[in-house]
């Protein structure tokens, strides 16, 4: 039996079990989502058909949660194949998160198009982003842009070596009825558009939120510092940056270091990490967000 989290609002996506976070380790390679009304199962190793029913008929026995296709995604197979478990199959969907929307789409990829493990990040960015010139790096499909936008950015430069996602971006933005006159979106690589990014600053809002890792394109010990350095060249005075990490190797330390590496005074407004539903048996495995204010 699984120890479900969920509250029961009919439309919030939210994660209903965080088997990853290793609180019940029997279960620690199964993760399960809700996209109202889908339920995504997702096993990061195979798992026996006892399980899998035994899962499903907990599902169906929760009261208050209102569904109707439930999926399985098998992450430990190439190209994570997702099957239907009930209901008709399903290959897109829109989720919702704090009245937005999301463009999410099931069998295609590996990763859906919106982390739900970010949410206490994305209103950080809400409660701070009004009036601001934002440079949203490792944007992926902008979801970060898309709050920025509601709550009263300025302008958005998103930048991200993905086209398919940078696509999926702006369709995040004309499901909310956002205007992209003010938004940017290129499709670099990162660390070779440094003298692009000077040309486009100065930002009042950065946010850094790159892959644990990413094959050559982007290491995390390598890198990291690097654009930390950077920030002098792209910030006002009194700029605010968003310094995010998931990985399970590198702790809340290793971002304090690197900002201490390039600058001697720069302040720590707030220090979180994912929601409840994403516990961790030791939370500096799990997602790291850190919000500083530069001299």
């Amino acid at each position: 039996m699984l120890n479900l989290i969920y509250n029961k609002n009919p439309q919030e996506a939210q994660r209903l079990f965080h088997g990853r976070g290793k609180s019940q380790i029997n279960f620690d390679f199964i993760n399960i989502d809700y996209f109202p009304p889908v339920i995504l199962i997702t096993l990061y190793r195979d798992a026996s058909s006892e399980i899998i029913n035994s899962i499903q008929n907990q599902l169906l026995n929760l009261p208050g949660l209102e569904f109707n296709k439930i999926l399985l995604q098998k992450r430990f197979l190439p190209m994570a194949p997702t099957e239907s478990l009930l209901g008709d199959p399903i290959f897109e969907h829109l989720c919702e998160e704090n009245n937005l929307k999301y463009s999410i789409k099931f069998g295609s990829t590996q990763n859906l198009g919106f982390f739900l493990d970010m949410k206490l990040g994305r209103e950080i960015i809400q409660n701070n982003i009004a009036g601001k010139k934002v440079l949203n790096l490792f944007s992926y499909t902008c979801a970060f842009s898309v709050v920025a936008m509601k709550y009263g950015a300025s302008e958005v430069v998103n930048m991200d070596m993905s086209k398919p996602a940078l696509s999926r971006a702006k369709e995040n933005h004309f499901i909310n009825n956002l205007n992209i006159k003010n938004v940017k979106f290129f499709a670099h690589d990162i660390l070779k558009s440094f003298g692009l990014i000077k040309r486009l600053a100065p930002f009042d809002f950065i946010i850094i939120d790159p892959p644990s890792d990413h094959g050559s394109h982007f290491k995390v010990d390598r890198d990291y510092p690097k654009l930390i350095s950077r920030l002098k060249d792209w910030s006002s005075p009194g700029a605010l940056v968003l310094t995010c990490l998931n990985s399970p190797f590198h702790s809340f330390n290793f971002l304090e270091e690197c900002m201490k590496l390039s600058f001697d005074s720069v302040e720590l407004l707030e220090k979180c990490g994912a929601p409840k539903s994403f516990a961790e048996t030791d939370p500096e495995r799990g997602l790291k967000i850190m919000l500083w204010r530069l001299p």
